[in-house]
């Protein structure tokens, strides 16, 4: 049987867990502008995304069945002090690889976000209406409503946590140094948000592909929590003291930029369609920490 052949653009955390977890499973192909070494014998091509021309011609070679849009500017303040670039690789590239999908009839999966705000009589299910508050939200949001407008496109709405290799910016990985150095660790109090493991949103994405799912869709855990109790939580789990994991509030840092208090999305939808989804905390944490296994220091 031929496996699907998925190109994922972007080289950060999702598209190197995704290659580790779905190997033997597709034919996967990368795409970034950063070639650090991480992806072993998979092809991975190295091209800036906003070379648009080369990007379409790439795609037309590769012939691939499924895109997954990973590409992303993360960095919140970073978005905030430089907004044409924010909008430029969060909003833009996204479209276009959207438009460049549709118009080589490749299914289109975007990676999108939780960041953003809602009135509070709003349920947080797909059908919210997301208010950004800042560059980042703003570019990510705006992307999610015009690739909505394609009926074959998938939007993934997450926030996740694993496993990623040293070179690559990973906060999961440094709480966890934290806890094992016995180190002062500083939780946020006031932001919550329903996180997920990255293996179980892997899983939950191979799955969806292999249904066609089309559409809007949350996929993160079941527990809705702040920064500081999500701390807590893996201290408990890996046996360690929480004692040195302090509350701080966000508006105590220096960072001038707004940031939501509530990110926590519904995953009803998700359940309904994935019955074996597992959002629970506890299991999405030791997933997550079992992927580390010999290969964080």
């Amino acid at each position: 049987m031929t496996k699907l052949k998925i190109l994922v653009t972007g080289g950060g955390k999702f598209a190197f867990n995704w290659m580790l977890l779905t190997n033997s499973k597709f034919d996967n192909i990368f795409i970034s502008k950063t070639n650090r070494g991480l992806f072993g014998d998979n092809k991975f091509i190295t091209l800036n995304l906003t070379e648009y021309s080369n990007l379409s011609r790439i795609i037309r070679e590769v012939k691939p069945h499924v895109i997954i849009n990973t590409a992303a500017i993360t960095n919140v303040d970073y978005c905030e002090t430089h907004p044409s670039q924010c909008r430029e690789v969060n909003t833009d590239v996204a479209v276009t690889l959207s438009q460049i999908a549709n118009e080589q009839k490749i299914k289109f999966i975007q990676l999108s976000t939780d960041h953003f705000e809602s009135k509070i009589s709003d349920s947080r299910c797909e059908n919210v209406h997301p208010i950004p508050v800042n560059e980042y939200g703003s570019a990510k949001i705006n992307a999610d409503i015009i690739l909505q407008a394609v009926e074959s496109n998938m939007v993934v709405r997450t926030n996740f946590f694993g496993f990623s290799p040293i070179e690559m910016e990973n906060s999961f990985r440094e709480l966890l140094n934290i806890l094992r150095n016995d180190e002062i660790y500083l939780g946020y109090k006031d932001i919550f948000y329903t996180p997920i493991s990255t293996p179980i949103l892997v899983e939950s994405i191979s799955h969806l592909i292999s249904i066609d799912f089309t559409g809007l869709i949350n996929i993160v855990g079941n527990s809705n929590l702040s920064k500081f109790d999500f701390a807590k939580k893996v201290a408990q789990i890996t046996g360690k003291g929480d004692q040195k994991i302090l509350r701080i509030a966000y508006k105590s840092t220096q960072s001038s930029t707004k940031r939501p208090k509530n990110m926590g999305l519904l995953n009803t939808k998700l359940i309904e369609i994935f019955p074996n989804f597992s959002g629970d905390l506890e299991e999405n944490i030791k997933k997550a920490i079992e992927s580390f296994s010999g290969r964080v220091p």
